[in-house]
């Protein structure tokens, strides 16, 4: 019997996901009591599948896969001013989340489960109305994937995957213990490139929610803003990451030796100069130099064997610039930075490796460490949506202050 919409009894999966909320409702139900400001939000979920690959689009199986069916539990925290980044952000709420998908593809792509955290800023308010912007970044599992025996499910390729949500809603304050909400959402599921095939889910999702909470009234506490005197951050990181190369034997009979992966290591040096326009938004220009171990290389068949030509030392760097923005939240950065690679020896494989595209995208977290240290992870993609290779760094911030 095919689970239908929200019929939560349809199947044994589902089943299993009512016991799973019970016991969380349970516990979150007395923990929130015992504080003065949490609250405990369903939300209902439906949107489309941006048809990115043909997977997606139904060119292996016949069958496009289009919708998306979801429901999420939130359990989150209200700021209260008892820090001083609550009153500068105009009181924020964070917390954790669970989420449920159904594609309605169960022989391929099956369903997903996802566990994130969450922080949602407040926009602007009227009245009873408040529009927040919603960031969730957290760990999917997806119960089917890519294998031997799945080969058409080219968009997944590993059961956990990164899960990113950002959206925006409108929440109505109808009592101190109930508010609504309905917005919309970008959702994106995708492992970040450490093994391949991996094209990634992306969907668009219309989202009605209800929250309750715990508490009817608390108090606000007011801090004082912390002075802003920057006129340039100076940001040097190094980069480490491994790009995973996915060949296909075609005159392999024996799936499991047709398939061969292959990872090459990724150095990159970054230095960027951002100007602060206050203690939460930078802009600024970055330029990087990278040693990518397998760039130029010649993939070719001879004996019915796969072989690799590497390209010259040399000709394994490329040197790109990239315009760097940088949204702060106390501790943590959300850096997005669009590029152009400016010089780079290619060849006519490389394709084979993802790296035809000019242009690319980098999207990651910086969190802050004593003494002006950082360390931050990061993603290479390209076209806006294919993820390229994932990326961790450490690095140093230097201030240099306006004169007094």
């Amino acid at each position: 019997m095919q689970c239908k919409y929200f019929n939560i009894c349809a199947n044994k999966e589902m089943r299993k996901l009512k016991y799973i909320f019970f016991f969380f409702l349970f516990f979150i139900f007395f923990e929130g009591y015992s504080q003065n400001n949490y609250s405990l939000g369903f939300f209902d979920q439906y949107g489309y599948v941006f048809p990115t690959n043909d997977f997606i689009r139904g060119e292996k199986t016949g069958k496009p896969i289009s919708q998306i069916n979801s429901f999420s539990l939130r359990f989150s925290k209200q700021t209260n001013g008892s820090k001083a980044w609550h009153q500068l952000y105009s009181y924020p709420s964070y917390g954790v989340g669970f989420s449920y998908f159904n594609f309605n593809e169960p022989k391929r792509m099956g369903e997903a489960y996802a566990l994130y955290g969450f922080y949602t800023a407040n926009l602007f308010r009227l009245a009873k109305f408040i529009l927040k912007n919603d960031f969730a970044v957290g760990t999917g599992y997806f119960t089917k994937h890519w294998g031997i025996h799945n080969l058409e499910n080219t968009a997944i390729m590993t059961p956990f995957n990164i899960y990113i949500h950002e959206g925006l809603k409108m929440e109505y304050m109808f009592s101190k213990r109930f508010r609504t909400s309905l917005g919309f959402a970008f959702v994106h599921f995708s492992n970040g490139a450490t093994k391949k095939p991996n094209m990634g889910v992306n969907s668009f999702v219309i989202q009605a929610g209800l929250t309750y909470n715990f508490f009817e009234d608390f108090s606000i506490e007011s801090q004082a803003i912390p002075g802003f005197n920057d006129k340039l951050n100076i940001l040097s990181t190094l980069y480490f990451g491994l790009d995973n190369v996915f060949v296909t034997l075609p005159n392999e009979a024996n799936l499991s030796k047709k398939f061969i992966y292959q990872y090459y290591p990724v150095v990159e040096i970054s230095e960027a100069i951002l100007y602060p326009f206050n203690l939460k938004h930078a802009l600024g220009l970055s330029f990087n130099v990278c040693y990518q171990d397998n760039l130029g290389s010649d993939y070719y068949y001879k004996d019915e064997k796969l072989r690799i030509r590497q390209a010259d030392f040399i000709d394994r760097f490329n040197l790109s610039s990239a315009i760097s923005y940088e949204y702060s939240i106390d501790e943590l950065s959300i850096m997005l930075e669009p590029g152009v690679y400016i010089l780079r020896q290619l060849n006519e494989n490389a394709i084979v490796n993802g790296q035809l595209p000019r242009f690319f995208q980098n999207i990651g977290l910086r969190y802050s460490l004593p003494n002006d240290y950082f360390v931050s992870v990061r993603l290479r993609a390209y076209s806006f949506h294919v993820a390229h290779y994932l990326q961790l760094g450490f690095g140093k911030r230097i201030h240099v202050k306006k004169e007094s």
